[in-house]
């Protein structure tokens, strides 16, 4: 009974650490699309499209434009691109 009871302690212990190594990869990758995005609208999409496209002054706009395309392009892992085990390509 007291091995069962280290064992659960010792999954518990292990869980929370998951969650917490888990939490801080997905905010680091947040920041990093955040900054890359910004840095990339800024020197690379306003110098190819001066006349149409002005800079983006926060990280707000980014995070919007991260969602808004997420949103936009969330169908494309349902048809065949970025699946992995058992999903169906219907592009065939």
């Amino acid at each position: 009974m007291e091995k069962n009871t280290q064992n659960t302690s010792r999954l518990l212990n292990m869980s929370n650490t998951s969650i917490f190594v888990g939490l801080l990869m997905v905010i680091l990758v947040i920041f990093i699309q955040l900054f890359l995005g910004k840095w990339l609208w800024n020197e690379v999409l306003v110098q190819l499209l001066p006349t149409t496209v002005r800079p983006i002054n926060n990280l707000f706009q980014v995070l919007g434009l991260i969602v808004l395309f997420s949103i936009l392009f969330s169908g494309l892992t349902t048809i065949g691109y970025g699946c992995y085990n058992g999903c169906v390509n219907y592009m065939n």
